[in-house]
């Protein structure tokens, strides 16, 4: 199966048949035609899964594409288990600015690096429970910040962190979990 990135917006280097099944346009068993419409690139795209089709995370790209046939609740699929794995690594170089990250429930803590400031590359749900502001079952907003020179690992809330040295960026969870 070729790969799509994104949720019903894709990086033009995706499949649109693959896309067409992820939204429930087109059966694999069925196939059919579909129409897709070039739109601007975004400077990121989010996974999920929905119709046996899994997308991947992308950061920053150039082209999209959309199914305009598809009905506009179509890319309000669940997120999965994949969304365990996302990083903030996708949003470096943009300190400051927030951004809301969903979590499916019952997800699996993954590796972080840090205390209350995680390294980039950290799972930004696995840090969400570490900080104590979701639990397993519940997203929540990230805030970019500058690399750090060293990150200290701690225990809580169930979830270990281990120490890093120098990080070229980073991400903390404010107690202000308002969406921007």
């Amino acid at each position: 199966m070729q790969s799509i990135w994104g949720t019903g917006i894709y990086t033009d280097d995706s499949s649109i048949c693959n896309a067409a099944v992820h939204l429930g346009l087109l059966t694999y068993s069925n196939g059919g035609k579909v129409e897709y419409q070039i739109v601007p690139g975004q400077s990121s795209y989010a996974s999920s899964s929905a119709n046996g089709v899994t997308s991947e995370d992308y950061g920053s790209w150039e082209g999209s594409f959309i199914l305009p046939a598809a009905p506009p609740t179509a890319g309000a699929v669940s997120v999965g288990l994949e969304s365990w794995g996302r990083t903030a690594a996708e949003f470096a170089g943009q300190q400051g600015k927030r951004f809301a990250v969903a979590c499916s429930g019952k997800g699996e803590p993954r590796t972080i690096w840090g205390a209350n400031l995680y390294t980039s590359d950290s799972s930004i749900c696995t840090a969400a429970v570490h900080v104590g502001l979701i639990s397993i079952a519940t997203g929540g907003i990230i805030q970019i910040a500058p690399g750090q020179a060293a990150y200290k690992g701690a225990t809580a809330n169930g979830v270990t962190s281990s120490s890093y040295d120098s990080w070229t960026s980073s991400f903390i969870l404010p107690q202000d979990q308002t969406p921007p």
